[in-house]
């Protein structure tokens, strides 16, 4: 039921024109499955498409695979994922040494110490607050997943 109410939301989401993003103007907006799997395909790393964009929000459709899979933290953005298929370890919390700022309160790289790990499956659903070092690394094939990343 939770992961019903999820791609419901993504659904929502996705009426939200990323040109048209503010207050009181949302139009209606469609994205085939064929599209998001052809937008959201990796390359060198993770493969992102980013259907809808505003100041306090950002919804992603992602696919990861063996290769670019880094730690990162959030300074501002609290995440909340729908596993669409794949299985991956998420690693979360302890402390991220060594990554590097590479935009305002985002940093990515370095190494996770003192972290807990979890499995996660199609069907999962992952809640992680800003500021809280994460990774997911998947565990054979690719991994998908859509983020709702909420300013906090």
């Amino acid at each position: 039921m939770l992961f019903r109410t999820v791609l419901l939301a993504a659904a929502a989401a996705l009426a939200v024109s990323p040109a048209l993003a503010q207050p009181g103007q949302i139009t209606f907006g469609h994205v085939s499955a064929a599209d998001v799997a052809a937008k959201s395909k990796p390359g060198s790393g993770p493969g992102v498409f980013t259907p809808a964009k505003g100041d306090n929000y950002v919804v992603l459709f992602a696919t990861r695979n063996a290769n670019g899979n880094t730690p990162e933290l959030h300074d501002h953005f609290a995440d909340y994922v729908a596993v669409l298929s794949g299985n991956a370890t998420l690693t979360y919390g302890g402390t991220l040494k060594g990554g590097k700022t590479v935009s305002a309160g985002e940093i990515r790289g370095g190494t996770i110490q003192g972290g807990k790990q979890n499995p996660v499956h199609a069907g999962d659903y992952i809640q992680i607050p800003a500021g809280m070092p994460h990774m997911l690394v998947p565990t054979g094939g690719e991994f998908h997943y859509v983020v709702f990343k909420v300013r906090e």
